[in-house]
């Protein structure tokens, strides 16, 4: 009896914890997106990133918006917030659009994680990035930059070599767009990777020296 009595216990206190690391499956729609990245699922992650950035939620001393249900539901849910950005890696174009709405409310190590996969869309499908950055009217500089030119910081941080082949190939990739009404965007961006890849080439003389 007492075995049968700890086994409970111990199953208890997993189904807890399960839900304490994924949230409510049925109320969280980031854990239906993550499962089913499709065109319902994205208008409900859209709706609660919407509800985030504009509801009565409290910000922080740098006006950013802090516990949000977005940052319940996905942000702060690293299981969750890990396969979203997996998806944004594989260029699913509604994961992509979801992470571009999530700009504003995400800062520090997630913002970083998902500029990074962001950015590794340049290479792939460098005219579709360009079409995102159209699509949302992103104008701030700062933003765009981030966009271009950020890498996943595991995979490049301590790699010199392989941050300038990465850098150089989005320069490569981003040249061939010949779409007009992308060769402003096109050239800005091109321009923000010339200067990095520039920087990044110092920094290579100045380790050879």
């Amino acid at each position: 009896m007492k075995t049968i009595k700890f086994a409970v216990i111990l199953i208890l206190i997993f189904l807890l914890k399960t839900e304490f690391l994924l949230g409510d499956t049925k109320n969280n729609p980031w854990i239906q997106f993550t499962s089913y990245p499709n065109k319902s699922n994205y208008e409900l992650c859209t709706k609660m990133i919407n509800d985030s950035l504009y509801g009565p939620y409290k910000t922080n001393d740098y006006g950013e918006r802090i516990n949000t249900p977005t940052h319940h539901n996905l942000i702060d849910k690293r299981d969750i917030y890990k396969r979203f950005l997996k998806q944004v890696r594989e260029i699913n174009p509604y994961a992509v659009e979801l992470a571009i709405q999530l700009f504003p409310l995400t800062d520090g190590a997630a913002s970083e994680e998902l500029f990074g996969e962001v950015g590794m869309i340049v290479t792939v499908k460098p005219e579709f990035f360009l079409s995102m950055i159209e699509k949302y009217k992103i104008k701030d500089k700062g933003t765009i930059e981030n966009m271009v030119a950020s890498l996943p910081i595991d995979e490049f941080v301590d790699d010199l070599d392989k941050r300038i082949k990465e850098i150089n190939e989005r320069i490569i990739a981003l040249k061939k767009v010949e779409k007009i009404s992308l060769i402003r965007l096109r050239d800005q961006c091109i321009d923000i990777l010339s200067d990095y890849l520039n920087k990044l080439r110092e920094i290579e003389m100045e380790e050879g020296s």
